[in-house]
């Protein structure tokens, strides 16, 4: 099965990237109790990095998805790009895709997404059809944003 892949977009790069990275961080550390949140050095690899007081590191790519609403998630099954295999296959990595609100994110394991069906779709970006893995949404946890006073 072969698809193409969405060019990146500078314009939802600019728009997502830096309040995803920002509220992930600050969700793993005061929401999630990791002793530390980061920017990931490599840029080509995973979104963050962090570590729990155990001193086990967890990889996290991070991401908007703009078709979602609301607490509720409203499909059967969350799509990751296939493109998204490389990290998926990092030991402990884990996706956070926030809601557009950013009030609401499922968490979900790179392991999880590999074990899922994958399947082309026709969308706006690759009307041709780009592939994507079909998480089935008991694989995912959707989790409320808990937000400290002095946060926004």
């Amino acid at each position: 099965m072969e698809g193409e892949y969405k060019k990146f977009s500078k314009r939802l790069f600019d728009t997502h990237d830096a309040p995803a990275r920002t509220l992930s961080k600050m969700i793993l550390e005061e929401q999630m109790g990791y002793r530390y949140a980061a920017d990931h050095t490599d840029t080509y690899g995973p979104d963050l990095i962090c570590e729990d007081d155990w001193g086990v590191r967890k990889f996290i790519e991070c991401e908007v998805k703009n078709n979602w609403s609301g607490p509720q998630f409203p499909f059967d099954s969350v799509q990751v790009p296939e493109r998204k295999r490389k990290f998926c296959r990092i030991p402990n990595l884990y996706f956070m895709m926030f809601n557009k609100e950013m009030d609401h994110f499922i968490w979900m394991k790179g392991a999880d997404i590999l074990t899922s069906p994958l399947v082309e779709v026709k969308n706006k970006f690759t009307p041709s059809g780009e592939l994507f893995f079909q998480v089935p949404l008991i694989h995912t946890k959707i989790i409320r944003i808990v937000r400290r006073l002095g946060h926004d």
